[in-house]
């Protein structure tokens, strides 16, 4: 028995230790397996950024901590601002790349359409001198037609399009770094539109395209815009995509209070919020206990416009994140892990490619060859993204195109460019207003002119345009003109123009004006020239024009009289100001020889030289600019329809407009102005100039009997054009008190 007891219990221990050690296998296998199923089985995780503006880049911040917390991210959607950050980082950016592209982008002109003015043809610029008014009216065969926006887009979309060229070769979504989706909304429906596949930019854009600011993007047939309309917070889509768990970040405006709501706009605002608070609550309403809502304290101090504001706006929204870190670490991994799963997320680099060929999706009447003259590219070679960017800019500078954007499709090694070219809608010929006065406090006299100009363009493959201008007032004119490039490069021109038009001239008596004459003439100007890209132009011409001086008021000081004139003349321009009116940097110069002749048709012998040179720079929100002004006849004397004068605002301040008058005329003034108020709309200026100059009759006296001037001036480049009110002060004591709405500097 004994024996029998021994061998039992010798049996049992075998067994026990056979067992132990299925159960320790056993342990060590499930070890293995639970390590497996973190890597491999866990939960997937989608991201859910909401739309807010600029009270987006809180999920920048967001990110971050996220990623701090070595959380991996499965499926990520956006609407809105929330779209462009959940694009970006999907493509593969960091949280620290995409601030760092934030704070590069001038957020003061992002948005704006107007091409910076160096960019613009030589032709569009002069169009500055005749218009105050940025608003262009379209025509087209439905009659005379607005934009449907505010604003196309055109820079943000260049933008967007130069931060996702890594991801430029990738029309699925779901093959970037993160499986990505941007919401928007078709515009004729109303209904959500997610956006899966395309261009990634151009998906970004149309879910940031707020109705009536932004234009809509068309994308398969339908014209989208902003996602916030119908689902600010798309909760639903990552959950479609298959996310386990859900972190959303909602950074949408708040509703304002009863009492806060005293405007139309502040109403306006409110219908708007009312639509995107409702489906963000839905959207609310759908995730689970597992899932996490981020919601950073903005406030109401950023809005949805505050983009200057973004250091705080992702800082808000970190802080905010920290605030979940126990329920955010439970869906964290190890380290070694995390660095896995960066690893297996399909980044991609932009390296600038060989170009294969560049294909225009042109829709105008200007030619592709004409196009490709103005893009400066060339295929065989690497592609120069700035050349691209700036050749873009000479398109659009045509002003034919309400958007101008590129795509890449690759092609083997190497990629063609698509330049996608879009005419105006609304019409690309176009009616645009003017006007100027100018009233003089001292004497009481005022000019007030409003003017309007009708301009067909293109009216060919080269660009040609005709233009019919009118103004009434003090001065009426009526004209029409017609521009031909002759060249796809368009380096070469021929120039007409007939019309009629109208001037006064005051003449003044111990510092009384004592009669005033007007000046009309039919006039016709033709001239053949040649541009030298942007920045100049060349041009010879012949004018001949016929007309009548008469007494307006005042004493006979001499008899009206008709008179013909035909001449000869050359001028070099060269314009570089980056504005025409406030401007900061760049300069202007123009030279132009005139030879009157019997033989061309002039009563009168004689030579005249006129030069004007602008120079400004600035240092922060401080501009300085110099204008010199030098005019002279040569040989006989000019009659008085063709004489120099001096006066008025920033034209020897302190004298009433005009004042002075002589065959030759000097000006140099030196102006400074701080730019008081800073906005893209309406900037305001606070200045002071300092004027010396006159005018002689005889060649002997240049440069002698200087008058020295100044003048204090407020001003601000409203929606009408730029307005001063100013005091100039003249040497002798003269001094005026000037309302200004126009150009002083030319």
């Amino acid at each position: 028995m004994l024996k029998i007891n021994k061998y039992l219990i010798k049996l049992a221990s075998s067994c026990f230790l056979f067992l132990t050690f299925l159960l320790n296998s056993a342990d060590d296998s499930f070890a293995e397996s639970s390590q497996q199923n973190t890597i491999e089985n866990r939960p997937k995780i989608g991201l859910v950024l909401g739309g807010g503006g600029a009270r987006g880049f809180a999920h920048i911040g967001v990110l971050k901590v996220l990623e701090d917390h070595n959380i991996p991210i499965d499926y990520i959607a956006g609407t809105s601002m929330g779209s462009i950050i959940a694009g970006l980082y999907a493509s593969g950016m960091t949280p620290a790349e995409i601030e760092t592209a934030v704070a590069n982008i001038d957020w003061d002109t992002i948005f704006s359409d107007n091409q910076n003015r160096q960019d613009r043809s030589v032709r569009r610029k002069s169009d500055d001198h005749l218009f105050l008014m940025d608003l262009k009216a379209g025509v087209n065969d439905d009659g005379v037609n607005v934009s449907t926006a505010l604003f196309q887009g055109q820079k943000f979309d260049l933008v967007l399009t130069e931060l996702t060229l890594p991801a430029s070769g990738i029309t699925n979504f779901d093959q970037l770094s993160i499986p990505y989706r941007a919401v928007a909304t078709d515009i004729a429906t109303g209904k959500e539109v997610v956006l899966s596949n395309g261009n990634l930019g151009t998906a970004m854009r149309a879910s940031m395209s707020v109705p009536a600011i932004f234009a809509g993007v068309h994308i398969d047939d339908k014209l989208l815009v902003d996602g916030g309309v119908s689902n600010n917070l798309p909760v639903s889509v990552v959950k479609e995509m298959g996310a386990d768990i859900v972190i959303a970040v909602s950074v949408g405006t708040p509703l304002r209070k009863k009492e806060d709501l005293k405007s139309a706009l502040s109403v306006i605002e409110q219908l708007s919020g009312l639509l995107t608070n409702n489906n963000t609550e839905r959207q609310i309403a759908l995730l689970g206990e597992q899932d996490i809502l981020i919601t950073p304290p903005l406030g109401d101090d950023i809005t949805a416009a505050s983009f200057h504001s973004f250091p705080e706006a992702i800082s808000l929204g970190r802080e905010e994140a920290e605030k979940h870190s126990s329920r955010l670490s439970v869906l964290s991994i190890s380290n070694t892990q995390y660095q896995d799963y960066l690893a297996s997320k399909n980044t991609t680099f932009f390296e600038p490619p060989i170009i294969h060929q560049i294909v225009f999706d042109n829709n105008s009447k200007l030619s592709d060859e004409f196009l490709l003259k103005q893009l400066k590219l060339k295929t065989g070679e690497k592609l120069d993204l700035k050349q691209l960017k700036s050749g873009i800019a000479n398109i659009y500078g045509l002003g034919t195109f309400e958007s101008v954007r590129y795509e890449l499709k690759a092609v083997d090694d190497q990629q063609d460019i698509i330049i996608i070219a879009e005419e105006k809608s609304w019409g690309t010929d176009n009616l645009r207003f003017g006007m100027d006065l100018a009233v003089d406090g001292r004497s009481g006299s005022s000019k007030f002119n409003i003017s309007s100009a009708y301009t067909k363009i293109p009216l060919n493959e080269l660009n040609g345009e005709w233009r019919s201008f009118i103004q009434i007032g003090e001065e009426p004119a009526l004209t029409t003109e017609i521009y031909q490039p002759l060249t796809t490069a368009n380096s070469y021109f021929v120039f007409g123009k007939a019309g009629y038009e109208t001037t006064n001239i005051r003449l003044f008596q111990n510092e009384n004006a004592i009669a005033e004459y007007d000046i009309s003439q039919l006039i016709i100007d033709v001239a053949a020239g040649r541009n030298f890209g942007t920045w100049g132009e060349l041009r010879a011409g012949y004018r001949r024009y016929t007309g009548d001086v008469d007494l307006l008021t005042g004493f006979k000081l001499l008899d009206g009289y008709q008179f013909d004139g035909g001449e000869t003349y050359l001028r070099l321009t060269t314009d570089e100001l980056d504005n025409v009116f406030f401007p900061r940097s760049g300069y202007f110069g123009q030279i132009e020889g005139m030879v009157s002749r019997e033989s061309l048709g002039a009563e009168d012998d004689f030579e005249q030289i006129t030069t004007a040179l602008i120079a400004a720079r600035s240092w922060g929100n401080d501009t300085l600019m110099t204008r010199i002004k030098f005019n002279t006849t040569v040989g006989n004397d000019a009659p008085l329809q063709n004489l120099y004068t001096l006066g008025g605002f920033m034209n020897l301040s302190g004298l009433q407009e005009n004042q002075i008058i002589g065959q030759h005329s000097g000006l140099i003034t030196a102006n400074y102005q701080r730019r008081l108020y800073k906005s893209s709309f309406v900037p305001v200026y606070l200045g002071a100039s300092l004027e010396v100059g006159n005018t002689w009759d005889k060649s002997s006296d240049l440069l002698e009997d200087h008058i020295f001037a100044s003048s204090v001036f407020l001003g601000t480049d409203t929606p009408i054009g730029p307005f001063y009110m100013a005091y100039g002060l003249a040497e002798g004591g003269q001094s005026s008190f000037y309302l200004f709405l126009g150009n002083p500097w030319f």
